[in-house]
């Protein structure tokens, strides 16, 4: 099971899926689903924080499982439920973010100084593109 989205989705909702997998008749399941399904710190996407909301180098990467560590005494991670809705896509990030420029898949956050992607920590991988949704 990937632990993007989609894959936690596409887990929890193997039901929806044709036999041979992805067909026009699935899309139409899925679309018109509103089943939900939770999952524990362990399988969730990948989490970020920034120290500086006003700065892209202070990313870090948050441990669910530790978000005691990010955010203090006390915080911890309970459940995430996702979910196909019909709800209006959520926009307005560049407005807490300015150095987000609209959704770039090529542009880098933090550009890379490190030769080679496997030296990059992996928070440090995202780019522009991670924070936008492509389909408004």
């Amino acid at each position: 099971m990937s632990d993007s989205p989609w894959g936690l989705f596409e887990y929890a909702h193997r039901n929806l899926f044709d036999p041979v997998g992805l067909t026009a008749a699935a899309f139409d399941r899925i679309a018109a689903s509103r089943e939900t399904a939770t999952f524990d710190a362990a399988h969730t996407p990948m989490m970020v924080r920034f120290r500086d909301i006003n700065g892209p180098t202070s990313v870090e990467l948050v441990d669910p499982e530790r978000l005691d560590t990010s955010f203090g005494p006390g915080v911890r991670f309970s459940k995430a439920t996702i979910a196909i809705t019909s709800d209006a896509v959520t926009t307005g990030i560049e407005k807490s973010a300015p150095w987000l420029v609209g959704g770039n898949p090529a542009r880098w956050i933090v550009p890379p100084t490190e030769k080679f992607l496997q030296d990059i920590p992996f928070e440090r991988r995202l780019t522009d593109g991670d924070f936008w949704s492509h389909m408004q």
